[in-house]
């Protein structure tokens, strides 16, 4: 399929209401996290869709295998680790930005990177005895290098004549869980500084035209769903079924009025399935003939959290993502095989209690 395939797909088919066209010939997009799952699935789709990506992920190995997937061209990789405090990293970091951009235009910041943990122990389970550095790098990653890497774009997004905030929030928001409070306060942190980065560009000199807005994916089978879960394979939406949403977001032809809106994944599960041999049971999604039927709800950025909302799609079929990709439909599930088998941890996990320098 031909780039100017896809951009003819995107006016006929999926969420043509948010962005009635995808297309990013000629744009710098900076993603965060898009070495791997959700962030890379997305690296490819922006890749797909014609434009130069530049992805931040500390996966070193991994962001290698993604350049010589999508063949060495329009694709930079930056092995950075978001937990630096160091001013100079940063300063270096930006350099990399400038160079692999071949210009001073930013056009797309995508926010995406995100863990749930880095201390693989037991005593980081509950808010009464995880390791405070544990707190502090998941903050670090989840939030404050994001806002580093806000104040160091503006001034390449201002350049931009469409320049989009692209946010990958959680369902955790508003979640009151100790046992996963660290990534559910952090990620709501997150979501509450893009709002303030919406309020704020719309009063900043050059920064008007910038837009921002974001989404909540549904439960996807990567190796973060997978510290909580052991479903079976494609039990439930794989990353590559929810790009559409976030690229429409990020498209320069997104509607005025979505500035500042975060859009929601609902899924539809059915819950405790027991399967054929009588093992652990599982939660699967709702399906279509070639993908996954799930809801979209919308709201406010940094307002709520969960499923909270008004209804924007009542029935959104995934095949639709994986049309615009080229994809083939979703595989059926196979209880044979478990996500925990499949998907391994990230090596940054394995570095558990390393401080950032």
């Amino acid at each position: 399929m031909t780039h100017q395939d896809r951009v003819n797909l995107s006016r006929e088919h999926g969420l043509t209401q948010i962005a009635p066209e995808i297309d990013f010939t000629g744009k710098n997009v900076v993603l965060t996290g898009g070495a791997a799952g959700i962030g890379g699935a997305l690296a490819e789709a922006y890749h797909a869709f014609g434009a130069n990506v530049i992805v931040i992920d500390v996966q070193d190995e991994k962001l290698k295998a993604l350049e010589d997937k999508l063949g060495n061209e329009r694709i930079t990789g930056i092995a950075f680790d978001l937990r630096t405090l160091s001013k100079a990293k940063y300063a270096k970091l930006t350099r990399q930005i400038k160079h692999a951009a071949g210009n001073d235009t930013i056009d797309v910041y995508a926010i995406n990177a995100g863990v749930i943990k880095l201390f693989d122990g037991p005593d980081a389970k509950h808010i009464a005895t995880t390791p405070i550095q544990e707190m502090d790098s998941l903050f670090a990653i989840n939030v404050r290098s994001h806002v580093t890497l806000y104040q160091q774009l503006l001034p390449m997004m201002k350049h931009s004549d469409a320049g989009r905030i692209m946010l990958t929030s959680s369902p955790i928001v508003g979640r009151k869980d100790p046992a996963s409070a660290n990534y559910a306060w952090t990620k709501k942190a997150l979501e509450d500084y893009v709002a303030m980065f919406q309020q704020e560009l719309a009063t900043l000199d050059g920064a008007e035209h910038i837009q921002v807005a974001g989404y909540v994916p549904p439960p996807v089978q990567a190796w973060l769903r997978a510290h909580w879960k052991n479903e079976p394979l494609y039990a439930n939406a794989m990353p590559e079924d929810v790009v559409e949403l976030p690229l429409r977001l990020s498209a320069s032809a997104m509607r005025a009025d979505y500035n500042g809106k975060m859009f929601t994944f609902v899924d539809k599960r059915t819950r405790n399935i027991t399967p054929a041999d009588g093992g652990e049971k599982y939660d699967a999604n709702a399906r279509t003939e070639n993908g996954f039927d799930l809801g979209i709800r919308v709201r406010d950025l940094g307002e709520g959290g969960g499923t909270a909302g008004e209804d924007f799609e009542t029935s959104y079929d995934t095949w639709n993502s994986r049309l615009l990709l080229g994809k083939d439909p979703v595989p059926p599930l196979d209880e044979n095989i478990r996500i925990r088998e499949a998907l391994a941890p990230p090596q940054f996990i394995k570095k558990a209690m390393n401080g950032p320098s």
